[in-house]
C-alpha cells in the first residue's frame, strides 16, 4: 500500500476547509507540520486541527493551553471602554468637521469672507485633532494588547 504525501506548498494551496481535513493533514510529515505551525500564517481552525493531529501522533506534544478557542485573544479586544471612547472621538470629529463646513459657508457668503475662511481652518484643525486623539487611543490599546500577547507567549516558552 503506497501512502500519498503532500508538500507544504501543495497544502497551502488548498482551500481553508480542505486544510482542516485530517486526511490532508495526515499526508504531511511531522516535521512539515511543525514548520507550518512555526513559519506560516494559518487560520486558527487549521492550527487547531494540526495540533489535534500532532497530539494523536505524538501525545502531549502541544499542550491544550495553546489551542485557541476564541478569536478575541487574537484580535486584541481587551479594552472595550477605551474603544468606545475612540469611536465617540471619531464621531465627534466628523460632527465638528461637518458643522464647521456648514457654518464657514454661511459666514463666508452672508457675513465676511475672511471670517468664513478662519472658521473653516479652525474647525478643520479641531476635527483633525479629535481624529488624532481617537487614533492615539486605538494605537495605545493595540500596543497594550500585543504586549500582553507577547508576554503570554514568552511565559509559555519558559
Amino acid at each position: 500500500m503506497d501512502i500519498q504525501t503532500m508538500t507544504i506548498a501543495e497544502f497551502l494551496a488548498l482551500p481553508n476547509k480542505q486544510q482542516c481535513s485530517m486526511e490532508n493533514i495526515s499526508k504531511l510529515s511531522v516535521d512539515d507540520l511543525f514548520l507550518l505551525l512555526d513559519e506560516h500564517d494559518l487560520t486558527i481552525e487549521v492550527r487547531n486541527e494540526i495540533s489535534i493531529y500532532l497530539n494523536t501522533v505524538i501525545p502531549d506534544v502541544i499542550p491544550e493551553s495553546e489551542f485557541v478557542e476564541d478569536n478575541s485573544a487574537k484580535e486584541g479586544i481587551y479594552y472595550p471602554a477605551l474603544n468606545t471612547v475612540a469611536i465617540i472621538y471619531t464621531i465627534l470629529g466628523w460632527a465638528i468637521f461637518i458643522i464647521g463646513i456648514i457654518s464657514s459657508i454661511y459666514v463666508f457668503w452672508e457675513v465676511n469672507k475672511i471670517s468664513g475662511v478662519v472658521i473653516f481652518v479652525s474647525t478643520a484643525f479641531l476635527a483633525l485633532f479629535t481624529f488624532a486623539t481617537s487614533e492615539s487611543i486605538k494605537v495605545l490599546t493595540d500596543m497594550s494588547s500585543f504586549l500582553y500577547q507577547i508576554l503570554n507567549f514568552l511565559k509559555q516558552k519558559k
